[in-house]
């Protein structure tokens, strides 16, 4: 078996993009300098035990998040101890926020950990199918919650914005499900093997025996844990509303952080920067939160949720972010 370099390329498009948005925002806020003012003020002005809480909050997601991996591997008599658990979480974390792809660049960090623990390659493809099917089942259901909490709330048009969301995204949650069952029946798959991620991903799902494939007991817990991370999420938005002086509503603040989520996978940008931000303070502002302090505690989530656990996530994955691929027939990730 041949191990070949390979490192994955965040687009420079997508970059600028990113930077564009932050940059606009950027200039917004210097040209109402008031209201720029009256931010960063409300920022510095935080009550620090909401913050100690909100820390706490997302530590718990992060247990949450080793949790599915740890009881995907269980049934077959191997066991991740909480400090390895902590580690890959964090590393996913910080891959995914390096490279959008649908959590696939993070899975592939987490795999790498697994086989280097001498986890057959099989339990660890099952693993990560696994985590990509619930991450997709646990959009829809949060999706549908904020449809109906929304209801009669906001404009109309954001309800089929959700809604034509709602149906992408359970079009590709029954579309990868059969492909893990009847992926060698799908004959236009020879031809997008020419694509790097479609080959690997084939050879992923080629290394899980037929009639294994997802265990429906712990596709449904991984699923309740990937809807634990949603609320705990949502609860620290609340709790940072909290700190800097404008609480919102527990609803309001998951329903927010939903639409932020969802606003980072549209936007399909690293971390989902921009669209996040955009989509989560914009809904704030639409259930009666002031524009100032809407941003304020989104950048403020941001923060915890996304560049606090980049520095240990550096750290974690050094100078190689992944330097695999899968080779050979029945190949996996190796070392």
């Amino acid at each position: 078996m041949v191990i070949k370099e390979n490192r994955f390329q965040v687009s420079k498009v997508r970059l600028l993009v990113s930077l564009g948005i932050l940059i606009g925002l950027s200039l917004f806020l210097a040209s109402q300098f008031g209201e720029a003012r009256e931010l960063v003020s409300l920022i510095f002005r935080a009550k620090y035990r909401f913050l100690l809480l909100a820390l706490f909050l997302q530590v718990l997601t992060y247990v949450f998040d080793g949790a599915k991996w740890h009881i995907s591997i269980k049934p077959y008599g191997y066991g991740l101890k909480l400090r390895e658990l902590a580690k890959m979480a964090v590393e996913q974390l910080s891959m995914n926020q390096f490279i959008p792809s649908v959590g696939m660049a993070g899975n592939a960090i987490v795999a790498r950990e697994m086989l280097n623990l001498k986890i057959p390659g099989w339990i660890v493809a099952q693993a990560m199918s696994i985590d990509i099917l619930s991450l997709l089942a646990s959009y829809c259901a949060m999706t549908v919650v904020a449809i109906l909490l929304l209801y009669g709330i906001v404009p109309q048009v954001f309800l089929w914005l959700l809604i034509a969301f709602l149906v992408f995204m359970l079009t590709v949650t029954l579309a990868f499900w059969h492909l893990l069952y009847h992926h060698n029946k799908w004959r236009f798959l020879n031809w997008l093997k020419r694509f790097k991620m479609v080959k690997q991903t084939l050879l992923v799902m080629s290394q899980i025996p037929n009639g294994n494939v997802i265990p429906t007991q712990i596709f449904f817990r991984a699923t309740a844990l990937r809807i634990g991370i949603f609320v705990l999420d949502g609860l620290t938005l609340w709790i940072l509303m909290m700190a800097i002086g404008f609480p919102a509503t527990i609803s309001a603040s998951f329903i927010a952080h939903v639409a932020g989520s969802i606003g980072g996978i549209v936007s399909f940008l690293p971390g989902g920067i921009g669209g996040f931000e955009a989509a989560c303070a914009g809904i704030l502002v639409l259930l009666g939160t002031p524009f100032e302090a809407a941003l304020a505690g989104t950048l403020l989530l941001r923060g915890f949720v996304l560049w606090l656990p980049l520095i240990p996530g550096l750290i974690f994955i050094r100078k190689e972010i992944f330097p695999y691929e899968l080779t050979g027939e029945n190949g996996f990730f190796v070392k």
